[in-house]
This record gives C-alpha cells, sequence and structure tokens, in this order.
C-alpha cells in the first residue's frame, strides 16, 4: 500500500518503521536537518526498551506536491504545526488521511479539511503510544508494543478496512473508538498534570518522585479534569485508563513514582514536556476555555498549572506573547502584495500565473520555529486582525505605496515588518522608512541567516547580500501554501539576472553579476512535481525603474511624469515623456498594439498555427482580449 508519513520526528519515524517492516510503500515528509539525515543514513531507530538498533531504507520528500497521492496519509505533527499544514492536505489528491497526535479540537480540523478540499477527504483521528527524542541523526523510541488508538468523530470508520490492510502484516495493535474527541480530550486531562509536575522540577523527575505533594496533585488534578469533561458531555476515554487513575489510585500512585526514577519516565514524560512547551501551552490553554464553561472547581490542576506559566516566563520570555518567543514557534506572515489597479487589470484576464516569491523564499522557513501563513492579494485579504510576529512583505516598485501602506497598519500594533524585494534593492533608503528591517539584494543567504536571527531576538535591522547565490539544490517553493490557482501555480525559476547591458532595465542593479542558470535536471524535476501541465518560466520586467540609465537620462531631461511608484506598473500607466509625442500617444500606441495582437483574426493564426494545448491557448487569449476592456488611461 502507499503511504506517506507526514512528519519525522519521533511518532512519525516510528509509525514509517513499522509500516515499511508491514511491507508497504511509505514515504516519509521530513524538512531541513532531518530531510538531510534520512537520505543519508536512512531511518535509524534505537528501540530502548527492546535493547536494539534498526535502520530503514525510506523515500523522503521535503514538500507535499498537490498531485502525490496515497492510499493513507497519517499526519504526526505537533498540534502548534497543524495549522499551518492544512492547505497543502485539502489541495492534494489523496482521500484518506489521519491525524495523529495530541488535538484540542479535532473538530475545528474536520471541518477544515471537509469545507476546503478539493476532493472528498475521509479523516479520522489517531493517538500513538510512542515517547522519545531525536538524537544525532537518530530517534531513541520508548515503547511497551506497538499501538494506536484511531476512529472518527461521530460513529464507526467507514474505510477502516483500508487501514487494517496497511497493518496487516505487522505486530502493530489498533484499537478502535467511535468517538475520538472525548479520547483526545480524556488524555490532556491526563498528560497536562504529569507535564505540569514536570515543570515544576524543571524536567528533574527525580525530585517529582519524592514529593508526596506534587504526585497526589497529579492523581487529584487528572480527576478534576476528568470531572470538566463528564461535566460538559464528553466521555472519559478509555474507560481502563480512567478506572485506573480514579478506582486504584494508590497503584496509579506507584506507578508514577517508580516511573518517574527511571530513564523511560524522561524519556516518556519530561523530554517531550520540556522539548514542546508551545505545544503544552496551547493543549493547556484549550483546556482552560473548557474549564471556564463547565465551572467545576479546579484547586490541584490550577495550582500544577502555574509552573507551566513560570517555565514560560523564565526559558520563553513572556506568557503574555501567545503566539511566540525565543524558544517558541512564531507565526510569519509572507504577503505578496497587489495594489487595486493591477489587481484588477490581472483579474481580467483570468489566467495569470502566481508571484513565486513568497513560495520560494517560504521554502526556507524551518516549520519547527515558525507558523507560516501565506498570503496573495490576487484572489486573499491580508488578514491585519490576526496577531503574527513577523510580516514579510516583496517590494516591486509599482506596488511600492501600498506595500508602506500594508506595514503601517501592522506596525501600528507593534508587529515588526521585514521588507525586500527589487524596490527595497534599489531604493533602501526609502523603503527602510517604512519596515523595521530590510534585505537587501538576493535572498538565498540572507533570508535565512535574517529569520534565525529574528528567532533568537538577535536581528539586525539591514540584511545586504555580499555574496553571489548559487541556484544549485534550490529549494523546491511552497506551492502547497498557495490559495486555490489550481492552473496558474507552476511559475518556475529557472535563471537569475540578464547577460546584456539595456539601459532600461535594472536587472543588473538588482541581481548579483554574473548571469546564472539552475541546473536543467533541478528544472525539470520540479517541473515534474506540478500537477497542472501549464507552466510559466518566471521572467523579469523591464522599465524604466530607479537606478537603470534610462531612468537617470529621463530624470535628467525632465522627462519623468511622476515618482509615484504606481505609475512604473508598465501596464496601466505611463511614467514619462517620450521624445517625439506625447504620453497619451504612447499610451494609444500601447493599447492599440495590444488590441490588433489579441484580435480574433491574430488569435485564430496563431493558435492554428500553433496546434498545441488549443483551448488552453484560446483561454489564455481571449483572456487577455477581455482584460483591454478594463485597460484605461490613467493620467
Amino acid at each position: 500500500m502507499k503511504i506517506l508519513v507526514y512528519g519525522a520526528g519521533v511518532l512519525g519515524s516510528y509509525l514509517a518503521h513499522v509500516l515499511i517492516r508491514g511491507g508497504n510503500d511509505v514515504t516519509l515528509l521530513a524538512r531541513n536537518e532531518r530531510f538531510k539525515e534520512l537520505k543519508n543514513n536512512g531511518l535509524v531507530i534505537r528501540h530502548y526498551i527492546q535493547c536494539k538498533t534498526t535502520t530503514d531504507k525510506v523515500k523522503v520528500i521535503d514538500f507535499l506536491p498537490s498531485n502525490g497521492v496515497y492510499e493513507i496519509i497519517f499526519v504526526v505533527m505537533q498540534y502548534t504545526h497543524l495549522n499551518s499544514i492544512l492547505p497543502c492536505l485539502s489541495n492534494n489528491q489523496s482521500s484518506n488521511i489521519i491525524f495523529v497526535g495530541n488535538n484540542a479540537d479535532p473538530h475545528a480540523i474536520n471541518n477544515y479539511m471537509q469545507k476546503n478540499s478539493c476532493n472528498e477527504k475521509n479523516i479520522a483521528f489517531g493517538f500513538q503510544s510512542t515517547g522519545g527524542r531525536r538524537e544525532k541523526g537518530k530517534v531513541i523510541c520508548v515503547r511497551i508494543i506497538g499501538q494506536m488508538e484511531l476512529g472518527g468523530l461521530d460513529g464507526n470508520l467507514s474505510w477502516k478496512n483500508i487501514i487494517d490492510i496497511a497493518f496487516k502484516n505487522t505486530k502493530y495493535k489498533l484499537t478502535y473508538f467511535d468517538d475520538m474527541d472525548s479520547w483526545l480530550k480524556s488524555h490532556i486531562a491526563l498528560i497536562m498534570p504529569l507535564c505540569y509536575a514536570s515543570y515544576a522540577c524543571d524536567g528533574d523527575l527525580h525530585k517529582v518522585a519524592k514529593s508526596k505533594k506534587l504526585l497526589n496533585q497529579i492523581i487529584k488534578a487528572i480527576d478534576e479534569g476528568y470531572k470538566v469533561l463528564e461535566s460538559l458531555g464528553y466521555f472519559i476515554l478509555p474507560k481502563n485508563e480512567e478506572n485506573f487513575v480514579r478506582r486504584k489510585s494508590y497503584m496509579f500512585y506507584l506507578l508514577l513514582k517508580v516511573t518517574m526514577i527511571t530513564p523511560m519516565g524522561r524519556l516518556a514524560i519530561s523530554d517531550h514536556a520540556m522539548s514542546a512547551v508551545n505545544e503544552m501551552f496551547m493543549l493547556s490553554d484549550a483546556f482552560n476555555i473548557l474549564k471556564q464553561k463547565s465551572n467545576i472547581s479546579t484547586p490541584n490542576w490550577d495550582e500544577l498549572q502555574s509552573h507551566l506559566e513560570k517555565i514560560v516566563t523564565k526559558k520563553h520570555a513572556s506568557i503574555n506573547n501567545r503566539y511566540g518567543g525565543p524558544g517558541m514557534k512564531k507565526k510569519i506572515l509572507l504577503i505578496t502584495p497587489e495594489n487595486e489597479e493591477i489587481n484588477r487589470f490581472r483579474k481580467s484576464q483570468f489566467n495569470n500565473f502566481i508571484q513565486i516569491t513568497m513560495p520560494y523564499l517560504a521554502a526556507f522557513i524551518d516549520e519547527n520555529k515558525y507558523e507560516i501563513t501565506l498570503v496573495d492579494e490576487y484572489n486573499q485579504k491580508v488578514p491585519f486582525e490576526e496577531k503574527f510576529n513577523l510580516v514579510a512583505i516583496t517590494v516591486n516598485t509599482s506596488n511600492a505605496t501600498h506595500c508602506y501602506n500594508i506595514s503601517k497598519k501592522f506596525m501600528d500594533k507593534n508587529i515588526k515588518v521585514v521588507m525586500g524585494g527589487p524596490h527595497a534593492t534599489l531604493l533602501p533608503e526609502e523603503v527602510k522608512k517604512h519596515c523595521d528591517y530590510i534585505m537587501v539584494g538576493e535572498g538565498e543567504i540572507i533570508w535565512p541567516e535574517f529569520l534565525e536571527d529574528f528567532y533568537k531576538d538577535n536581528v539586525k535591522p539591514e540584511y545586504i547580500c555580499e555574496e553571489v547565490p548559487n541556484l544549485k539544490n534550490m529549494p523546491t517553493a511552497r506551492r502547497d501554501l498557495i490559495h486555490k490557482r489550481y492552473f496558474t501555480k507552476g511559475a518556475v525559476i529557472s535563471s537569475r539576472g540578464c547577460p546584456y547591458n539595456c539601459s532600461y532595465c535594472n536587472l543588473k542593479q538588482i541581481y548579483c553579476e554574473p548571469f546564472r542558470t539552475r541546473p536543467i535536471k533541478e528544472v525539470i524535476s520540479e517541473i515534474k512535481t506540478m500537477k497542472s501541465k501549464f507552466f510559466v518560466f518566471w521572467d523579469d520586467n523591464f522599465l524604466p525603474l530607479p537606478k537603470t540609465p534610462v531612468y537617470s537620462k529621463l530624470k535628467e531631461e525632465n522627462r519623468l511624469i511622476t515618482e509615484d511608484w504606481s505609475y512604473y506598473n508598465g501596464k496601466t500607466r505611463v511614467a514619462f515623456i517620450p521624445k517625439n509625442m506625447r504620453a497619451e500617444e504612447l499610451f494609444e500606441g500601447y493599447m492599440w498594439f495590444r488590441r490588433e495582437f489579441y484580435s480574433l483574426k491574430s488569435i485564430y493564426k496563431r493558435i492554428r498555427k500553433s496546434k498545441t494545448n488549443i483551448l488552453y491557448n484560446l483561454i489564455v487569449n481571449l483572456g487577455y482580449k477581455i482584460s483591454l476592456n478594463g485597460t484605461k488611461n490613467n493620467f
């Protein structure tokens, strides 16, 4: 069976190991250093209790293409990461998806997937009883037996047989539940007091084992959590676990004490608690909402919970910054801007390919440190009402004023803004006035550097590209983050710069010398990942933009109409006075050429001669013809 395990941490790695040993065709999705480890060394797991090490060959990818179809996708990610990957999962053609791990609101996940998916989705939720940590290229895995509790939210799974087939040749135990929402909330009620106690002793479980007060508080707090859930109509699942905690509390006390003094306790409890503070914080916040709804008294829970707040304050800046402090995941918004005038023009063509810059820069972002939101104003609105740690805007000259307005709205709310792109490179002193940080030049080297510095709160106001980036081994643009645009995602970067020195062109001022190309095999490999058969090689615009020789000449001759950058869009406005005609005449000549080129007679001649992708090319040409109606003289 063809299976994808989305996430290569401890849980995902062990699950992939089980499925591989069961004879399935398994692919692991990993990024950054973990991707390299798996590529170079394979899937290496040290099974702690079993005292053995296994190595499996596994296919590895670093992004999920929309046309990559699997019979089952297991999503094994921390709860904090889920929202950022839902768009790519909903755009993927696979039908069966199981979310494995802590989850405070599975109904919200399910509703999003059903509402936004490109095809009908079967959604399930599960939890794998595995602990451990990653260490020096391998996973240290703690488990007694391989097992997963799983199921849907409102009854039996209609596609249970597909899951059973995947595990048919394994010793892995599957236990199905009809109400996984209750199961997952019961699990939160169980694990949070354990994590709180771990925070109380700064991760030293030996101190917990020696404290009767803490051990008893854990048991009482779990019971309080169960009462909260019961008051709201949830079932406590699994029942045998509830009975052990409530009716055999002394045995549970002894089990806790013994577990806390063994290495297994550290691997199963404190390692995760201390390394996933952000996830625990979010789960704790979610349970607080349930507590408020229930009006159940929870004194032991509340006292233990205060230790989480202290650890966040101590190790992760401020508890009030709920969207990431140092060491916690931060929220980043990437904006592809488009002012209203150009947006109207582009939409009238209805066949515009994406601006690839931001999806490409997203590929450099470590999702263990950042939660990514990508917005393209072509078909999305900028979410000014949401809270972000960082907003990144790519600035083209014609959009500069619009970008400055966007930036001001975020900066007025004390949200940091970084700007880069052609205009920031051409006129950095102007752009600096409108943002907190600026990127000057190409981004392959300075963008990752900036992200790391920002994450560590050690960021500089300006990052300047001083080395020529190599286009070899470029990461694949994160098309999975793009909203809809099903047939126009296929923009590909194949080169950088230009070998010529045209007076009107600003590429020499924007890009490092010399002209460079990507390896052909890498370009072809990226094209093969695309669902659509249609794509474009992304070219640069040639306009009399700032810093170009022709711009300087026109300014010297007093022939620039304006320095309002919105006029420099090359589509709907004229920014300079030609030598032997009026600006209005230039615009009319430009429009005459467009009308002639996209006349029905010309379209027919081109399509008849080409004879390739006739329907698509007809739609493209008609789109440009229709756009003529919306192009007006804007002097």
